[in-house]
């Protein structure tokens, strides 16, 4: 028997810190998403008896099309990254020189009719009220920790729900968050949340947390069973239906609110108060300014407001007269 030479061992050993280094790429969340699409579209293809060895452009087109008449346009996009993600990994990524797969896409959007429908903004005082209907068990203290640490850092659900209490340093003056790297491909270091006098502090809330869980779970939100916590973090699914429920308890329209609606509330709010872009870049990790706005939901009638108060007051009473 033929044993691996130790520069055959290293070229091995090296390929398997390159493949853990590939794998990190993606934050688990989105991994988790990109396989469970890519399976669906191998069973797609084997139901229809397509080869998937030889992925071609129409052949994802018609997958897409059929998954376009039952989920929305995130999903469908979401399933195209996941599908193009995996022929690359296999070395047989698809060709589509007539743009093909593009023009579904936006044939889609229009069809859906939904170019821009950002999910609407959860406001501080929102979140307050809602923060006052999650029960005073251990899952409502972890519920109500994220919902507070995900205002604060505005950070993207994906890389809220997976926070690891390694990734937090405590201060007196606040706790700051390491992770990494962000969605965007910015380093998250050093993203300080400070210490407010507010029911709104993060800090106050996660650091009770912290006593109650950081023994039994590497994870800031862990999955409770049992009324203990586990090993798993929460989902970022879960953390959606959580925003929708709260908001539907409040009597507010649920299905126009998600998780991004922390992130964009968060944006939304501190653009109001005056705070500069570059200060709100910091926390948000956006690699431009043109990627807040987006985020910054208007104020309904403030704009018209302004322009009658630049008038004068004069002006508008002599138009009542």
């Amino acid at each position: 028997m033929n044993r691996p030479s130790t520069e055959q061992s290293y070229l091995l050993s090296l390929a398997a810190s390159a493949g853990d280094l590939v794998d990190t790429a993606l934050a688990t969340s989105t991994r988790r998403r990109y396989q469970a699409a890519w399976k669906r579209y191998q069973d797609w293809c084997r139901l229809h008896g397509l080869v998937q060895s030889a992925p071609s452009a129409k052949t994802i087109g018609l997958f897409l099309t059929e998954r376009s008449r039952i989920v929305g346009m995130s999903a469908l996009t979401q399933d195209l990254s996941a599908i193009r993600h995996h022929l690359r990994l296999s070395g047989c990524a698809v060709r589509d020189d007539r743009e093909l797969l593009a023009r579904l896409l936006k044939g889609c959007r229009r069809a859906k009719k939904n170019i821009n429908r950002p999910k609407r903004k959860i406001e501080p005082d929102t979140l307050l009220r809602a923060l006052e209907l999650i029960p005073q068990t251990l899952k409502g203290r972890r519920d109500r920790a994220m919902l507070l640490t995900g205002f604060a850092s505005a950070m993207r659900r994906s890389e809220l729900v997976c926070l690891e209490w390694s990734n937090i340093r405590f201060e007196e003056e606040g706790f700051c968050i390491t992770t990494g790297w962000s969605k965007s491909g910015k380093a998250i270091d050093g993203c300080f949340v400070p210490r407010v006098s507010s029911p709104l502090c993060a800090w106050s809330v996660l650091s009770g947390l912290r006593g109650e869980l950081s023994d039994s779970s590497q994870f800031c939100f862990p999955r409770i069973a049992a009324h203990a916590p586990t090993m798993q973090h929460v989902s970022d699914r879960y953390l959606y239906r959580l925003i929708k429920h709260l908001m539907a308890e409040l009597g507010a329209p649920h299905e126009e609110y998600g998780a991004h609606s922390l992130r964009r509330g968060f944006i939304t709010a501190a653009h109001h108060a005056g705070v500069v872009n570059g200060d709100i870049l910091n926390v948000t990790h956006h690699r431009t300014e043109r990627g807040l706005m987006p985020y910054i939901a208007g104020v309904d009638g403030n704009a018209y407001r302004k322009v009658i108060a630049s008038l004068g007051a004069g002006f508008d009473q002599d138009e009542r007269g």
